[in-house]
């Protein structure tokens, strides 16, 4: 979220609120000119109860920045004519030009003036405005990884077994060698393996030498594990599956 401080330094976060003109209506009525549209000076500085002279310097320091959001120069002759009542004096010797100041470059006024209370209300309006408009984007991401979190869960859940199944033959390797087991049921290992095959448990390679590696299929995950040389054992799982099948 933006902060005041950010708020009244960068003209990037500033240019990222400055539509947000609404908020001027929030703290105050702001006097606009016979054309509905502009302010001029003495109107901007009497909205944030300051002296013209702030607002010039403001101005005169922040030129461009002003420009862009809809600050535009008329010569004083177009201004007096026309665009203020017939009742203001125009006062002698008064500039030749006169700035005339959009909602966007009022609004843009309020989050430069660093000691107007009116100012400070308006920055805070505008970051409330910001921090209800990031709440949605916010809640939606903090969703999405709840989401992801639980894939993850799931995830682990899922293989979990598998690495137990791997863990406990590796630490029980000799008592659940293929070998072992079958012997325990009563056949040879040669009739076992390729049952596995069959059954789809087991994947079979030959080598160019003539030597048959198996390893556990997708399916046996849990069931059998085989080791770097591809000797296969099988965890308590897989041996009670072939008591179940074999035995």
């Amino acid at each position: 979220m933006i902060n005041e401080m950010v708020l009244t330094e960068s003209p990037a976060a500033r240019a990222g609120l400055a539509d947000k003109t609404d908020v001027l209506d929030k703290v105050g009525k702001l006097a606009v000119l016979s054309d509905g549209i502009h302010v001029d000076r003495a109107g901007v500085a009497a909205f944030y109860d300051v002296d013209v002279e702030t607002v010039k310097k403001l101005v005169q320091r922040h030129r461009d920045e002003f420009t862009v959001n809809g600050l535009t120069t008329v010569a004083a002759d177009v201004f007096w004519g026309g665009m203020v009542s017939p009742q203001t004096k125009r006062p002698r010797g008064g500039a030749s030009m006169v700035n005339l100041y959009t909602r966007r470059a009022v609004l843009l006024m309020g989050m430069l003036l660093r000691d107007s209370p009116v100012a400070r209300q308006v920055r805070g309006y505008l970051l409330n405005v910001e921090e209800r408009a990031e709440a949605p984007a916010r809640d939606a991401a903090v969703l999405a990884l709840a989401e992801h979190m639980k894939v993850l869960a799931a995830r682990v859940e899922e293989i979990t077994p598998a690495f137990k199944a791997q863990r406990a033959a590796s630490d029980n390797a000799g008592g659940y060698l293929l070998h072992d087991v079958a012997k325990a049921l009563g056949v040879t290992h040669h009739l076992l393996r390729p049952a596995l095959v069959a059954d789809g448990y087991l994947s079979v390679e030959h080598t160019p030498g003539g030597r048959a590696l198996y390893r556990p299929t997708r399916e046996a995950q849990g069931l059998f594990v085989a080791d770097d040389h591809r000797t296969v054992h099988a965890t308590p799982a897989g041996q009670a599956l072939c008591e179940r099948l074999y035995g």
